[in-house]
């Protein structure tokens, strides 16, 4: 199975506190190497972190969405 690539989804933008959970994010990252590693550890383990905080606050956004569309969709045939 492929892994899904990381999307910062728009909607986080909106939650307040977000620029200081993702500086916590950071601070708490201790990684040693070369400056290239240890930008692309960090980057690795941040992905991590807002994937696991996004399932915990939003849930699966693309389901959600996938679900009130056809929720819509049904409501809409309703009404004709």
């Amino acid at each position: 199975m492929a892994k899904r690539p990381f999307k910062f989804e728009d909607v986080w933008l909106e939650v307040d506190g977000l620029l200081g959970l993702v500086k916590s994010f950071c601070e708490e990252l201790n990684v040693s190497g070369s400056s290239s590693f240890i930008r692309a550890k960090n980057l690795r383990i941040l992905k991590s972190k807002l994937k696991d905080w996004n399932r915990d606050v939003f849930g699966h956004l693309d389901t959600k969405m996938a679900d009130l569309v056809d929720k819509v969709k049904r409501l809409d045939e309703k009404e004709q």
